[in-house]
């Protein structure tokens, strides 16, 4: 059985699950990492600091500086539900952030493990008012396996930040459990039924790489299926892949929020779940 004759046997239903995950569809802002160089307060990747004028950089609890990554101007984001309009959003990582271990299971987990609460590994900084930010050097931590070298720290690039699209939850995030449950069924009562993820394929759901907002896309698994304790972060702040210049192979990393805390702004109450294909 191929997929159009599977889709075709349960038509019905498929059109349930489609009507049921598209209707909780988020707004989401795609971005990449141009080559264009950025200014101190616009969004950007690396480069030197804009930071309060004589207050120490973020460091590690070895004391080592944290790798500034990237930097979001809230104030020239298209509108997002329930994000801050103002202010500028910046996230630090440890130079160890891509040796962490990945939790693929509960009876996995181990201290400094994803996913990691915010100040084990990553730390966001937010500066509601942006005067008096001035721009601050630091140098890279050497380290036997660096996510970045110091020409990162010494050079600032714009992000290219799209307009808003509607993005339902990708089947392997928590969000759309319920509908890939319904879906597994489906196929578990289907003699010689279509593989999965052929199936989810052909739901033509949208590949919209990194983004502020929206829904997390894990490329293997989502831990908070997993973890009940973490399900109350239920926004996406952020995803983060590699990219030119900051070296974390394979890793897809999402920052999450819940929606009090970011309402309020309140970006040191946060998560971070990764897992690599």
């Amino acid at each position: 059985m191929d997929v159009d004759e599977f889709l075709a046997l349960h038509r019905t239903a498929i059109d349930q699950i489609e009507k049921g995950h598209r209707s909780v569809a988020r707004s989401a802002l795609p971005y990449e990492v141009t080559g264009r160089a950025a200014s101190l307060l616009e969004s950007r990747a690396g480069g030197p600091v804009a930071w309060p004028s004589g207050h120490t950089l973020p460091c590690d609890p070895q004391g080592n500086p944290m790798i500034f990554v990237m930097q979001i101007d809230l104030s020239a984001l298209p509108p997002l539900p329930d994000f801050p309009r103002k202010g500028l959003l910046q996230l630090f990582v440890t130079h160890d952030i891509a040796e962490r271990g990945i939790t693929f299971s509960p009876d996995q987990f181990e201290a400094g493990f994803f996913p990691l609460a915010h100040g084990d590994g990553f730390r966001l900084e937010y500066h509601r008012d942006t005067k008096g930010l001035a721009e601050t050097p630091y140098q890279i931590p050497a380290a036997e396996h660096p996510v970045a070298e110091q020409v990162f720290a010494e050079t600032p690039v714009k992000l290219a930040i799209w307009d808003s699209v509607r993005q339902p939850p990708p089947f392997n995030n928590w969000h759309a459990e319920a509908l890939s449950t319904q879906l597994e069924a489906l196929i578990n009562d289907t003699p010689d039924a279509p593989d999965y993820y052929d199936i989810v394929e052909a739901f033509g759901l949208p590949d919209l790489g990194t983004t502020i907002g929206g829904y997390a896309q894990p490329m293997q698994l989502d831990q908070r299926s997993f973890f009940p304790e973490y399900q109350s972060y239920d926004r996406l702040l952020l995803g983060l892949w590699e990219f030119d210049g900051f070296d974390v192979p394979s890793l897809a990393m999402h920052i999450l929020i819940n929606t009090p805390d970011l309402k309020e702004a309140r970006f040191d109450q946060t998560i971070m779940i990764a897992d690599a294909d």
